[in-house]
């Protein structure tokens, strides 16, 4: 059950992806830059977009989506198992910048937390909470006159 309803949300994302990234014909609108020839998009990521890669991988679906809505593009698959967001960013250049790709995808932050210790370290944030004075208010009751 656990593997179908991946594959469903892989085709899910994978349809989304395609209807939202179709070229548009309508007087007056861009074709996006995934409608020309030399288009292509980087999937750089850990071992979620590697194994993306396979025959029923996110990396796949998206590819075969698009393809079935008209659009023709090359895949730079740069999935590592294991690898976390310092080990892409030492990637980038080689693995997917060289290419010149249209667009990029990125997955990453799994590995960084995942690891423990061996992970990526995060840096503090400023906190979020508001002072209670710009704390948004509820709105004024209307009266029925």
């Amino acid at each position: 059950m656990k593997s179908k309803t991946r594959f469903l949300s892989a085709i899910a994302l994978a349809g989304l992806l395609a209807t939202g990234l179709a070229p548009r014909r309508a007087a007056g609108e861009t074709i996006p830059a995934l409608a020309k020839p030399d288009a292509s998009i980087a999937f750089l990521g850990d071992s979620i977009t590697q194994q993306g890669a396979g025959p029923l991988g996110y990396v796949t679906l998206v590819l075969k989506g698009l393809e079935a809505n008209g659009i023709q593009v090359k895949g730079i698959k740069a999935g590592i198992s294991g690898h976390k967001s310092n080990n892409m960013l030492a990637r980038l250049e080689r693995d997917v910048l060289r290419h010149k790709p249209t667009i990029m995808t990125l997955s990453c932050g799994v590995n960084d937390v995942w690891h423990g210790k061996n992970g990526v370290p995060s840096r503090p944030t400023a906190p979020t909470s508001r002072p209670s004075s710009s704390r948004p208010r509820p709105p004024a009751s209307r009266s029925s006159s």
